[in-house]
């Protein structure tokens, strides 16, 4: 993003913010897992709740200022574990969009939690389409519905 106004290095800025807390939120729950002391593992995880919390606040900020934070990643949870990965044009020239590069957290949960979860992740894999209606993203294949992600609250 080139700067010629005072608004493009804000949202730099916020984006720049944006990004290091996704990437601390991506790596303290790592650090948590290794942890040998219990405390520290602890200090990790609430370090990493934060930081989830001030990304969220950083995308309301800047969807409220009209500059997404989108940078072409992606995380979040799939139900039982973390979710990262890209987002962006399949293919060199293609007008399709899809994820790549797709990567989770291992953990064990529940069978049927399980079961949604590899369903979502399909889903995710399939996608070569993608729309919002309001405040819903509606993911596709051609012209097949796969799934409607509605945020939380």
């Amino acid at each position: 993003m080139s700067l010629h106004t005072m608004q493009d290095l804000l949202v730099t800025q916020l984006r720049e913010l944006h990004a290091s807390e996704r990437r601390s939120d991506e790596v303290l729950p790592r650090l948590a897992d290794g942890a040998a002391d219990r405390e520290l593992a602890r200090f990790f995880q609430r370090h990493a709740e934060d930081a989830r919390e001030r990304a969220r606040r950083l995308e309301r900020v800047l969807d409220r200022i009209g500059a997404p934070a989108a940078d072409g990643t992606v995380s979040g949870s799939t139900g039982v574990n973390r979710l990262t990965g890209a987002v962006g044009a399949v293919g060199l020239g293609s007008e399709t969009l899809g994820f790549t590069r797709l990567g989770t957290t291992r953990r064990a949960g529940p069978p049927r939690a399980m079961e949604l979860e590899r369903r979502f992740l399909q889903a995710l894999e399939m996608t070569d389409r993608m729309w919002r209606e309001g405040a819903t993203l509606v993911l596709a294949r051609g012209d097949r519905e796969l799934a409607r992600l509605i945020p939380e609250g």
